[in-house]
């Protein structure tokens, strides 16, 4: 029995929600013999949500207008 193994790399396009994996003998399944290991590393930091920054906008323009009345 032969221990093949062998790594691939993929580069997933950035805003892409999805990969699919699979693994087929031309074109069907067949005496498949093996394992698949899949693991994933992420590059990039999670974008925050619209309305998060709606959110934190809203609230610092409201901690300005709290700070200036009180000011003046």
């Amino acid at each position: 029995m032969n221990d093949l193994t062998t790594e691939l790399t993929f580069q997933v396009p950035v805003g892409a929600s999805r990969l699919f994996l699979g693994t087929m003998d031309g074109f069907g399944w067949f005496n498949d013999v093996g394992s698949l290991t899949v693991s994933a590393d992420t590059m990039a930091s999670p974008v925050p949500a619209p309305g998060s920054m709606i959110m934190l906008g809203t609230g610092l323009i409201g901690l300005g207008r709290v700070w200036r009345k009180r000011r003046g």
